[in-house]
């Protein structure tokens, strides 16, 4: 288990962020997503495998980046409240900052397992964006993923497909998230690392629109069963730092749950 750095958090969480575990994390804008599946727990993992000297020197640490919204100065604030020594840490992230759904489902399906020595089948057009990006030919070994958001480019789709067009084109989009899920579920497995990806919570205006049916969070149902962890964030206070998990669904602890906890310099605190 790697600490969230809130003893009310973690306890809420069966202890924190756990390994071999696809956790998620839905909710508005500003409810705390990239502190909670981006910074904090590259922060924790680093931390605890360097106190315990199993850092591996080829660790590396992959954040995927749909929204621009990573960012490396808050980031290396966090780790330093935390004592963490952020040049090594940040030379350790894997960074990818995507502009559309087709270049994130390749980073996720085929760039990231590439990277840590995953099989893939991998075409002449792969090989290409693989050579674009300035892929390390180097085998590097997975510590955390995170995807923040994964829903950014699915929902763009969605909505600029004419209203005709869109349960098909639905179909389509929840396919590409599906396959994302399953891999990253798998290198989550398969390497005992916790991962971590983000999603915003339906609005009243998708639910009319059909955006996103039978589903809490946008990007379909499989958000919903394929993760073994989900939190809905709230702001019970707008205006004030306090911030609100609740359990919406955990393989060991019941869901209704609920963690109070406030932002700080440091990522998040006990209230």
């Amino acid at each position: 288990m790697y600490t969230t750095f809130s003893k009310a958090l973690d306890e809420l969480l069966g202890g924190g962020y756990q390994p071999a575990t696809l956790m998620q994390a839905y909710g508005r804008t500003g409810s705390s997503k990239t502190t909670l599946c981006a910074y904090l727990p590259c922060v924790s993992i680093y931390k605890k495998l360097k106190e315990e000297g199993k850092l591996p020197e080829d660790g590396r640490f992959f954040v995927v980046d749909t929204d621009g919204g990573f960012d490396f100065g808050r980031f290396k604030q966090i780790a330093e409240s935390h004592k963490v020594d952020y040049s090594d840490l940040s030379r350790r992230v894997a960074y990818f900052n995507p502009t559309t759904l087709s270049w994130q489902h390749f980073i996720v399906t085929k760039a990231i397992p590439k990277m840590i020595g995953m099989k893939v089948r991998m075409t002449e057009d792969d090989k290409e964006k693989l050579e674009k990006m300035k892929i390390e030919g180097k085998e590097v070994k997975p510590l955390f993923v995170t995807v923040d958001p994964i829903c950014l480019f699915y929902r763009n789709e969605v909505l600029s497909t004419p209203m005709k067009f869109r349960a098909s084109r639905i179909g389509t989009l929840t396919g590409l998230l599906d396959e994302e899920l399953i891999v990253l579920r798998k290198i989550a497995v398969d390497y005992s690392i916790p991962i971590c990806f983000s999603s915003w919570i339906v609005s009243p205006v998708s639910e009319a629109l059909g955006t996103v049916p039978e589903s809490r969070m946008i990007g379909g149902r499989s958000l919903s069963f394929i993760p073994k962890v989900i939190i809905e964030l709230r702001i019970p206070s707008p205006g004030l730092p306090i911030r609100e998990a609740y359990l919406f669904k955990h393989r060991g602890r019941p869901e209704g749950l609920t963690a109070q906890f406030r932002l700080t310099d440091g990522g998040i605190a006990d209230i």
